[in-house]
């Protein structure tokens, strides 16, 4: 299942190895400039310069040193399953992280910067947050720790009503 991020992502520098480009039939109408697609139809790679679809023909034999068969390769992948075929899922999940973690809903149509008090009394904690509805995939907001015994979550646009789930571990 793919995460699905509410901020833009800022790898330091470093590489993203293994990387599928997302494959659709069709080139997608209203895209954003730069998006990055292989069109399955075509069997083309293709690139939105902020007015067209751009082909990359394959004219040169490898991109940035790889071949066509090792940019497009899906080597290991096992599958997912939806967490809402599992039985009981989400009381399980409480179950097991209420000892020394905490969880929420959380959103009201309005706010975009949420607080959650914990109250696990450190800022050593790793803040998860997924959707209250399926597929229940995680995404990523800007996360603070704002002080031991709260964090804050930061969304361009205020999530609806529990929206989403946020869960809070501390770290041991």
């Amino acid at each position: 299942m793919a995460r699905i991020f509410k901020t833009g992502i800022d790898l330091d520098n470093n590489q993203i190895a293994n990387q599928v480009v997302e494959r659709l039939a069709a080139d997608p109408g209203a895209p954003v400039e730069a998006r990055l697609i292989y069109n399955s139809t075509g069997k083309a790679v293709k690139y939105w310069n902020g007015a067209s679809w751009i082909t990359l023909d394959g004219s040169a034999s490898t991109l940035g040193g790889y071949t066509a068969a090792q940019l497009l390769a899906r080597s290991n992948h096992t599958g997912t399953q939806l967490a809402a075929t599992i039985s009981d899922f989400s009381a399980a999940a409480d179950a097991r992280i209420a000892a020394t973690g905490y969880a929420a809903d959380i959103g009201n149509g309005s706010l975009t910067a949420i607080v959650v008090t914990h109250g696990l009394n450190t800022r050593d904690v790793v803040v998860m947050v997924r959707q209250n509805t399926t597929p229940w995939a995680f995404i990523e907001p800007d996360i603070e720790a704002t002080d031991a015994n709260t964090v804050t979550l930061r969304f361009t646009t205020a999530p609806t009503a529990a929206q989403y789930r946020a869960i809070v571990q501390a770290v041991l």
